[in-house]
């Protein structure tokens, strides 16, 4: 969403804060919210008037809510439940802890007070709570919290602390315009954000399946199986063995772990390998802690060689990495493994074998310990290996690379969008609540959204209205015009989860419902003359513009845009609106990403790495025809829209 400045600011008389809109005042917080802290702990009552209740601490105070799943109960007296106690719309704001984290309390659990880890800030004069609660958002994210607090030492922001913050004090109609305009705009980035880790975890998932069947059944699918007689394991290529690990070390290269006490980190020492060092990118010599060598000298026989094997123990249990170069001689400690692989076998194939699901969970139900879990090693030397000849475990660990490889770089890329829109939320709230831009008027249209469906329904009956009687309008055209009206017309609301598919950016399940929508409203007809997995085409039934009045209120000034997007894109055939909706993704995409790409790094991606079926119908000199209408056209992506995902990853 585009906002504009204040037409005249003025010096806020804050250096940090610089200037502020000119009708604004800046005065300390307590000049328009009370400030309480909570009590201190008291386990046993004082009285028989005092009362065992619930109570808050910092714990329970979360940004996103709070969090009532360990909420602890006290002794308060009478009067102490009557000074502690909280309405709906107080701000929580941590005191100890990660000081200065805020949340807004909604009435969450009856009768409950708050502990001296908590101060209450409640409203004086009409002021805004939910504007405050951004406010310190933006001052923790800036890390002024931090500084005032001293958190190089033990940190605390004291009632007295919070009471002094400086505040830019809008109109308290401006407050809760800016207060509603933020809601409405993090809750679509946060959004977002949810769909991008929910990427991440299906990236994890077909990460560790494909580890898994490689490891267990081989490259060859008409390889004939044999039954191990291992429920965990089930069925191998016949000609594999099934070995307990021990038997695949190097002879006097035990399986072990290494020093119990290595003491402080000692500079200049010996390097060793701890249970949180085993991850790709923590296993670097400058990263680790050493100890003595009057410690490590005893532990000579758990020295690591290249390409030896580190298995995490205790605590985060089953991580396993090859040991660089730069790490010869180093040792581990109690928390790690070492498996030193005989002659004869791929060391990286072993490496994928140990980080498989069926290695794993045979280990973990014998996992020990209650605060911490721990493998054996008793249990771990007897852990049972499917075994292949070693072409085999060439062609495993090579295949296994490239797609671990390609998986890794898609994780790369989610966590960089989410990276990338919290950057964005931080930047969007501390421009809104310091005046950078001027809200008013547009949180209006934008304080109450319809169900997202609905919101799907009545897009897509402006795009059938508008273009069913063109010949080249059907399903393909309706699925990019739906995308395009999210990505490039801003309208958030169709929430679409849009996947890579051979005819670009789709959300089957979007266009499923509304094509159900507006049948069972009479509105539309769905045709398929030619039988399924043909042409999809589009009657218009219904009066013409009986939804319009209901859209304009959901999009307010966006429903030009889309108008113009539906006229712009409509003019193409099916496959153009396929090419430039697809072009516009990947551009997206990448920006999203941090990355602006070149025309030829679009286009690449596009015939490579989106679905074998746009190769067969684009040409690089099509695809370059289509960039250069695009731009013409105004269809430029910000690496605000959604972002696609890689389809059907389970196939």
């Amino acid at each position: 969403m585009s906002s504009t400045g204040y037409r005249s600011y003025k010096d806020s008389g804050v250096e940090w804060l610089g200037l502020v809109p000119a009708h604004w005042v800046v005065a300390r917080l307590k000049t328009g919210f009370d400030v309480r802290l909570g009590k201190m702990l008291q386990p046993d009552a004082k009285s028989p008037e005092d009362e065992l209740r619930p109570y808050l601490r910092a714990a329970n105070i979360q940004w996103n809510g709070i969090d009532l799943s360990d909420l602890k109960s006290m002794w308060f007296s009478p009067q102490e439940q009557e000074q502690l106690q909280l309405r709906s719309g107080d701000l929580l704001v941590s005191e100890g802890g990660d000081v200065g984290r805020s949340a807004i309390w909604r009435d969450e659990h009856v009768d409950c007070l708050f502990q001296n880890s908590v101060n209450r800030v409640r409203s004086r004069n009409g002021n805004d709570t939910r504007f405050l609660y951004y406010w310190l958002a933006a001052l923790k994210a800036k890390g002024y919290v931090d500084v005032i607090c001293n958190k190089s030492t033990i940190a605390h922001f004291t009632a007295e602390k919070v009471a002094a913050v400086p505040v830019p004090f809008p109109p308290i109609p401006e407050q809760t315009a800016i207060a509603v305009f933020l809601d409405h705009e993090t809750d679509k980035i946060d959004a977002l954000v949810e769909e991008q880790k929910r990427l991440i975890e299906l990236l994890k998932e077909k990460r560790q399946a494909v580890i898994s069947h490689a490891v267990t059944k081989g490259r060859d699918p008409d390889a004939p199986m044999k039954d191990t007689g291992i429920t965990w394991l089930g069925e191998v290529p016949e000609h594999w063995g099934v070995v307990p690990l021990k038997h695949l070390t190097a002879p006097g290269r035990d399986i072990m772990y290494g020093i119990v006490l290595p003491g402080p980190n000692v500079e200049g020492g010996v390097p060793i390998v701890k249970g949180g060092d085993v991850r790709p990118h923590k296993l670097k010599v400058e990263l680790l802690n050493r100890t003595t060598a009057e410690i490590e000298r005893p532990f000579a026989r758990a020295r690591l060689l290249p390409n030896d094997i580190v298995y995490s123990i205790r605590g985060t249990i089953g991580d396993a990495e090859l040991v660089p170069e730069e790490l010869r001689d180093a040792n581990i400690t109690q928390d790690v493994a070492r498996i030193a692989p005989r002659e004869g076998l791929n060391n990286a194939w072993l490496l994928y074998a140990l980080k498989s699901h069926e290695i794993f969970a045979q280990l973990e139900v014998k996992s020990l310990g209650a605060a911490v879990r721990g493998i054996n090693i008793f249990d771990l030397k007897r852990a049972r290996i499917p075994v292949p000849p070693r072409e085999e475990q060439d062609a495993i660990a090579d295949y296994l690379f490239e797609k671990t490889r390609e998986l890794e770089q898609l994780l790369s890329t989610a966590q960089s969008s989410i990276n990338l829109l919290q950057e964005r939320r931080a930047a969007l709230i501390s421009a809104a609540v310091t005046g950078k831009i001027d809200v008013r008027g547009q949180s209006t249209s934008t304080v109450v959204t319809p169900d997202f469906r609905r919101s799907r329904k009545l897009v897509a009956a402006k795009i059938v209205e508008d273009l069913s009687g063109q010949k080249t309008f059907g399903r393909v055209k309706l699925q990019k015009l739906l995308y395009l009206a999210e990505a490039h017309g801003g309208i958030h609301e169709l929430r679409g989860h849009y996947v890579r598919e051979a005819a670009g950016p789709l959300d089957r399940d979007m266009v499923r419902e509304v094509e159900t929508g507006l049948q069972v409203s009479g509105h539309v007809v769905v045709e398929q003359p030619e039988g399924r997995g043909t042409a999809v085409n589009y009657q218009l039934r219904g009066t013409r513009g009986v939804f319009q009045a209901e859209l304009e209120t959901l999009l307010g000034d966006r429903i030009s845009a889309l108008s113009e997007l539906i006229e712009t894109v409509g003019t193409l055939d099916t496959r153009g609106a396929e090419a430039v909706a697809t072009l516009y993704a990947v551009w997206n995409d990448a920006l999203a990403s941090g990355t602006v790409p070149s025309d030829d790094e679009i286009i690449r991606e596009v015939l490579n790495e989106w679905h074998p079926k746009k190769a067969e119908t684009f040409t690089v000199v099509d695809l370059k025809h289509w960039l250069a209408w695009m731009r013409r056209s105004g269809l430029k992506p910000k690496g605000n829209a959604p972002v696609t995902s890689t389809g059907r990853l389970f196939v």
